[in-house]
């Protein structure tokens, strides 16, 4: 995501919600919230199955 002022930040999408940290604490937003606070949002999606994740983590 990036702000007005073209700083990024990072959030989680799950379930429709955006999760994000703000100074307060987590918040959860929707993503028209989202939208009027953000100039742009982008979605990235992982590109590895569970299997391959847990190999990854045994090394």
């Amino acid at each position: 995501m990036t702000y007005l002022d073209q700083s990024s930040h990072v959030g989680l999408f799950f379930q429709g919600r955006i999760f994000h940290l703000i100074e307060r604490g987590p918040q959860r937003i929707t993503v028209e919230q989202a939208n009027s606070i953000f100039s742009r949002i982008r979605y990235y999606e992982p590109n590895l199955s569970l299997p391959e994740l847990s190999q990854q983590e045994r090394s």
